[in-house]
């Protein structure tokens, strides 16, 4: 698939999927990198999400993806380092300064009947994920749910709280689900995904006996963190 047909996708439905883009060899060694980041990188981690204990049944790290070490985690470097997906990055933040996947989120999930994200919803903050599943997310797996060609709209609710100077906390940023498709980014273990999370989305339920492994990066423009900060003091 070119770049152009990603950009194309992004823009116009809010995500491209590439279902298992891994060799059974590379998926092996993408999971024993996981499984590494989840038993040791606490010790890299800038936050640690530790809430097996609750309703959200899950434990998650984040850390600087520069911080990783290419040699001991190089199929997870190389993936959400990728100068293609770099590329079509700029792209669409269209000449916005932005952190190119800065920040690196490992995760599992358990068994959860109402998962932690909560109702259909869109992101107040303009980021552009990059998403893997290590493990199967496929139904009854957790698979996260797009509202396909919301982001046409909802992007202007953000930006007009931006010029109007509403406070972050009351911009309403829930969305019934009436009105457009809503498809699943789930799919075999390795499936990976490009989300621009103005793209009305949500979770599933994680079934009993089963867990969702996750690696997900984000790409931010530099302007609209600075306009949460500014906005959060409202």
């Amino acid at each position: 698939m070119s770049e152009a047909t990603v950009l194309d996708c992004l823009r116009t439905y809010g995500l491209a999927i590439f279902p298992f883009i891994y060799s059974k060899t590379q998926l092996a060694k993408v999971e024993k990198e996981y499984n590494d980041l989840i038993e040791n990188g606490a010790n890299l981690a800038l936050d640690v999400a530790a809430r097996e204990d609750t309703p959200a049944n899950s434990y998650g790290i984040s850390l600087q993806r520069k911080a990783l070490s290419a040699y001991r985690f190089p199929e997870t470097s190389a993936l959400f380092g990728s100068r293609t997906v770099e590329k079509v990055t700029e792209k669409f933040f269209a000449g916005q300064p932005f952190d190119y996947n800065g920040d690196l989120f490992v995760q599992w999930t358990d068994h959860t009947d109402v998962p932690a994200s909560g109702a259909l919803h869109w992101d107040k903050q303009l980021t552009l994920k990059s998403w893997l599943y290590v493990t199967d997310a496929t139904d009854g797996y957790g698979p996260m749910r797009a509202g396909v060609g919301t982001a046409a709209w909802t992007r202007y609710i953000r930006e007009d709280a931006m010029f109007d100077g509403v406070p972050y906390g009351k911009i309403v940023n829930q969305v019934q689900e009436k009105g457009f498709p809503v498809v699943s980014t789930g799919g075999p273990a390795g499936t990976f995904f490009l989300f621009a999370t103005d793209t009305a989305h949500d979770a599933t339920s994680i079934d009993p006996g089963k867990r969702r492994n996750i690696l997900r990066a984000r790409s931010r423009p530099h302007r609209v963190k600075q306009w949460s900060a500014w906005a959060h003091k409202l």
